[in-house]
């Protein structure tokens, strides 16, 4: 009888920390299935993709008058390209950008290829650059915990979406990176601005940290349920807006453009109606979260929510422009 009094509080421990565990890690198996399947995107040896960053505006229709941009860059993006043999291309409008290991080529509208370093073919800085590869790679080296797991269908073929959110740390590694556009992790404002204009007055300024991303980023993996392969990731940031002007500062990748979004729900028309039809569709604050598409649906009023969308296709089987032995010689192959 004295040794069962001995084990009892044993088994009641053991019983409390496995409670605890899957609290904290409600999805075990999903999580190591989606360990698993980060590993192998980031293993392939190629793979074709493309890339998509905007406002995500929930269904409604954007009204640009409501928007003011300064400089020629905008937070919305888009490109397509492919990663193989260690080289990285991608295409977005009339420009192409190879990198292969130190070095990168540029050309516009099917020109010749030449040698660059964040600068298109005529000059101008990059934008942010979509990196798939290497996004699967440091994920795969993340601590994520699946929070959702649902079934469902992706260009008529079923899928098993898996959801993670990150914590800042994970948010801020990623932004610093250059992983993640900007506008999705919130990781540049007003703050950031006034700090650049001030370093510029005299002498050589400190190298000062930008100020941290403040977005709490959620991101939907959808899998070939048979191969654990990732056919589709949504990364969507969800921030305060920072008002200033009306409207909230962004900062784009690259060239430092600023553009002021009316503040509400991804930069809409703003009109009385429209916010009432908002404010009705608000969750309650302590509701459950709901999902939709792998995403949970969390409020957006006075946030601004922007969305990193990445389809993937050819898993091994994705082919690179063809290079001549100039080109080679450009990137010292």
């Amino acid at each position: 009888m004295q040794g069962t009094r001995t084990l009892l509080p044993l088994f009641a421990l053991a019983a409390f920390a496995a409670a605890q565990d899957n609290a904290q890690d409600p999805l075990p198996a999903a999580r190591q299935k989606l360990q698993k399947s980060l590993a192998a995107m980031a293993a392939l040896p190629s793979c074709a993709f493309e890339a998509k960053w905007a406002v995500d505006d929930d269904g409604k229709k954007k009204d640009d008058t409501n928007v003011i941009v300064v400089g020629v860059t905008d937070p919305d993006g888009d490109a397509k390209g492919a990663w193989g043999d260690g080289a990285l291309y991608l295409q977005s409008g009339d420009d192409e950008v190879l990198y292969a290991g130190r070095r990168m080529l540029a050309r516009q509208s099917g020109g010749e290829w030449t040698l660059r370093r964040g600068r298109y073919q005529n000059g101008a800085s990059l934008e942010f650059q979509p990196d798939p590869q290497v996004l699967f790679q440091i994920l795969s080296a993340m601590d994520l915990a699946a929070v959702h797991r649902e079934a469902g269908s992706l260009h008529d073929r079923p899928v098993e979406t898996l959801t993670v959110t990150l914590n800042p740390d994970q948010v801020a590694e990623l932004a610093h990176a250059g992983l993640l556009p900007q506008s999705v992790t919130g990781a540049a404002g007003v703050n950031g601005m006034m700090f650049f204009l001030a370093a510029g007055g005299g002498g050589k300024a400190a190298r000062t940290a930008p100020p941290a991303p403040d977005a709490t980023v959620d991101i939907a993996f959808h899998l070939d349920p048979g191969t654990g392969m990732v056919h589709r990731m949504v990364v969507r940031g969800t921030s305060k807006s920072n008002v200033a002007m009306g409207g909230r500062v962004a900062f784009a990748g690259g060239a430092g453009a600023v553009r002021v979004v009316r503040a509400g729900g991804g930069g809409g028309g703003g009109d009385d109606e429209d916010e009432e039809k908002a404010d009705a569709k608000e969750p309650a604050k302590d509701a459950p979260l709901q999902y939709k598409d792998g995403l949970p649906q969390r409020p957006r009023k006075k946030m601004q929510v922007y969305d990193y969308a990445i389809d993937l296709r050819d898993h091994g089987a994705a082919k690179l422009p063809a290079l001549d032995d100039k080109q080679k010689a450009l990137l010292g192959r």
